[in-house]
């Protein structure tokens, strides 16, 4: 029997793509659907006629969305794969959307995304690289998708790529919750070293950051050097997606430059937000988009405009480094400017 339990939702050794399963490829009239009590795809429905799918629909495997299924993307590319391909994807945003079906409303939203070794779509890292007339037709095929299975699709806004790999990130969690607290541990979590303050640290970036959450709190079963029974020993927490444990080991390994979180945004308001947020909370600024917190934990926080302009290299590469050397916090329009010359 066919399984994708084998494969993760995220590829390996990526930044902000998935993996998608497709189910129902770019033109077609039968709505397709993976039946996993079958293990096989199933013809779900047909659309009326002159109604197609835009472009390749299908799931992030090893995720689980609110309507209690994987989590759905379009995937975006110049000719339609088939049912069951395995697509690797970059997430570049997504519709936000209520439905309603029967006397429940509840949220669905649409991630879009484009295929990793597309050519056409090779340059698309975010809604906004896309025409807003095409985000505006994608919208209106699935509101019309439903009406013709009398369900009722509304939009209610959209977001950018950081918000669509939250999403992604969170229907992981739900799975993990799902399979039990055996299957929730991963394999590598990141444990910062406090003095004392581990739980209001996580607090604060619990606050601060999408997709981050306290996720257990833990006091010492007896005296330690550090402190004493009853005090706040390990904090479990994730920051964008990150899983961490926080240690309250006392003041011996004070932090440094030498780790970092380096955090991706989207727009000078999002970076203004965290820069504003770890720095206005008793934090310092620093060089070329790095500052650090009360606690001493240094943050890069990185426009991707700066990181693709750094990534395509040559003279509009060397421009943007030059910009970006005499700043503290990143300005992401002079950023541009200068890779534009």
């Amino acid at each position: 029997m066919l399984s994708f339990d084998r494969i993760p939702p995220l590829p390996a050794g990526t930044e902000g793509e998935v993996n998608v399963v497709v189910d129902t490829p770019r033109g077609s009239r039968n709505k397709v659907k993976w039946d996993e009590a079958l293990g096989v795809f199933t013809l779900s429905h047909v659309l009326t006629a002159g109604a197609v799918f835009p472009f390749d629909f299908g799931f992030v495997p090893g995720t689980c969305a609110e309507d209690g299924d994987a989590i759905d993307v379009l995937v975006l590319m110049e000719e339609p794969s088939f049912t069951g391909c395995l697509v690797s994807a970059r997430l570049i945003g997504g519709i936000e959307a209520e439905q309603m079906q029967g006397e429940r409303t509840f949220r669905n939203d649409r991630l879009l995304a484009v295929a990793s070794q597309s050519r056409l779509y090779a340059d698309v890292y975010d809604r906004g690289d896309l025409p807003p007339m095409l985000i505006s037709e994608i919208e209106n095929f699935f509101v019309s998708y439903n009406a013709m299975r009398d369900r009722m699709f509304r939009p209610t806004g959209r977001f950018g790529a950081t918000q669509a790999m939250a999403a992604i990130r969170a229907g992981m969690r739900n799975v993990w919750k799902s399979r039990g607290a055996h299957r929730m541990t991963p394999r590598n979590t990141i444990c910062l070293w406090f003095d004392k303050d581990a739980e209001e640290a996580a607090r604060f970036y619990a606050a601060t950051f999408p997709d981050s959450e306290v996720t257990a709190v833990h006091t010492a079963p007896s005296e330690y050097s550090g402190g004493k029974k009853g005090d706040v020993l390990t904090v479990q927490f994730t920051v964008l997606g990150i899983p961490c444990l926080g240690l309250n080991g006392g003041p011996v390994f004070p932090h440094s430059e030498a780790f970092s979180f380096q955090v991706a945004t989207d727009d000078q308001q999002e970076t203004d937000r965290y820069w504003d947020a770890i720095v206005g909370n008793g934090g310092a600024e620093s060089q070329c988009g790095w500052c650090k917190d009360r606690w001493g934990i240094s943050w890069q926080i990185i426009p991707r405009v700066l990181t693709d302009a750094l990534a395509s290299g040559g003279e509009e590469a060397r421009r943007a480094f030059d910009a970006m050397m005499p700043m503290t916090k990143i300005d992401a329009a002079a950023i541009e400017a200068a890779r534009r010359g």
